[in-house]
């Protein structure tokens, strides 16, 4: 005889029912409602739009007109009127009416400095540059030259060395400091260390003005063979020669 299990009041073999079930064996229990769950998909506020509806802000939908820019501002990648390309610092002055105020300075007996001054010392390369050629088309007259007329000692240097390009005021300087008995080293370094991608344009610009420059640095290097400088000139000839890229088989 088999020994008999089960739970008091129950059929013998069989499992009493699960609290909260009272179904039969082998079925389950009916879906209930869920009280709290996920809510209907509700309008987003700051989201994508509804396929068909219209956007507010942004792209313009496809064949739809491009509005202009406001009065005022330039458009997209351009730089706005008044302003300088990038790497440029922008014009700020008026060129004609600078060079019509530096020919009332320079005329007549005597000069009046705090006008030369005022105008060539509070502009930029560029704007004394545009000066220049303001000067030679409204007026018919060579600026640098009526200067040089006008003035007189360091002070017509300083005004003729800030009215010229940068590589033409480089090579003048670089002349002057190898000119006559001895150089003047410093003059030479700064030129070296503190415009070293300008020498190029230096090297055109002093061949323009006086010559050809290695000839002039072969020079100066043989009369120095004796003096420390002499490493610095052969140092120049080096840097000032003309740099040859080779064509690609």
């Amino acid at each position: 005889m088999q020994p008999q299990y089960g739970y008091p009041g129950q059929p013998v073999g069989q499992y009493p029912p699960m609290p909260g079930y009272g179904m039969a064996p082998g079925q389950y229990p009916a879906a209930a409602p869920m009280a709290a769950g996920y809510p209907a998909a509700a309008p987003m506020a700051g989201g994508y739009p509804a396929a068909g509806a219209p956007m507010a802000a942004g792209y313009p939908a496809a064949g739809m007109p491009v509005a202009a820019a406001p009065v005022g501002m330039a458009p997209m990648g351009m730089a706005p009127m008044g302003m300088a390309p990038m790497g440029m610092a922008p014009i700020t002055c008026n060129p004609a009416e600078d060079a019509r105020r530096l020919r009332e300075a320079m005329r007549g007996l005597g000069t009046n400095d705090s006008v030369l001054i005022d105008i060539i010392g509070h502009r930029t390369r560029e704007e004394r540059m545009l000066i220049v050629s303001e000067y030679s088309r409204t007026i018919g007259r060579d600026l640098l030259r009526d200067l040089e007329s006008e003035t007189s000692g360091n002070y017509r240097r300083c005004l003729l060395l800030l009215m010229k390009p940068r590589p033409d005021m480089l090579a003048d300087l670089l002349h002057e400091a190898m000119a006559g008995a001895g150089t003047n080293d410093k003059v030479l370094i700064d030129i070296l260390t503190q415009f070293p991608y300008e020498l190029p344009a230096v090297r055109d610009a002093y061949q323009r003005r006086y010559g050809n420059l290695l000839i002039a640095l072969s020079a100066v290097r043989l009369a120095a063979t004796m003096r420390s400088s002499s490493v610095l000139f052969s140092a120049l000839l080096v840097l000032f020669q003309p740099c040859v890229i080779p064509a690609v088989p």
